[in-house]
């Protein structure tokens, strides 16, 4: 993460694939696509997920994903995209743009996964797939459009 200010990770893949470890000291927006799984996570339960799903995970959460094998897309793939903002990231941003102070102290609050109403998820999902076609550089607006909806 050394070079990046954050990472998209869109992906399609079978469901019994191993999907990567989140990178720690990270926030983790994830949007499930398509699919159904169960977010296992050490000392306490995150809730699971189904397709059209957004949650955003806590840094130094650890949990892991387990997809249903029934619940796949056309291509018998699940379908997730995954947007890890690193707190040194947020640190910075606050530093150079203090208008975000507000944003990321109430983001920081936060211990526990959280999951989405509809009409936010909606919004959310709207910058995430908005973002799929995008270079890193196009999607820095996108990201900080996003930083005001969690």
């Amino acid at each position: 993460m050394e070079h990046y200010s954050f990472i998209y990770d869109y992906k399609k893949q079978p469901p019994l694939t191993p999907i990567e470890v989140a990178p720690e000291d990270n926030w983790e927006l994830s949007y499930l696509v398509k699919g159904a799984e169960q977010v296992g996570q050490e000392e306490s339960e995150a809730p699971p997920m189904i397709s059209g799903d957004v949650m955003l995970f806590p840094p130094n959460l650890t949990h892991n994903w387990t997809f249903n094998c029934q619940i796949v897309n056309e291509e018998g793939d699940v379908e997730f995209i995954r947007l890890f903002l690193p707190v040194s990231f947020l640190e910075r941003l606050v530093r150079n743009f203090p208008e975000y102070q507000e944003t990321v102290a109430r983001l920081q609050q936060n211990t526990c996964p959280i999951r989405y109403d509809s009409l936010k998820a909606n919004r959310i999902i709207e910058e995430l797939e908005i973002m799929r076609e995008l270079s890193d550089i196009e999607r820095i607006p996108h990201v900080l459009n996003l930083l005001s909806l969690l």
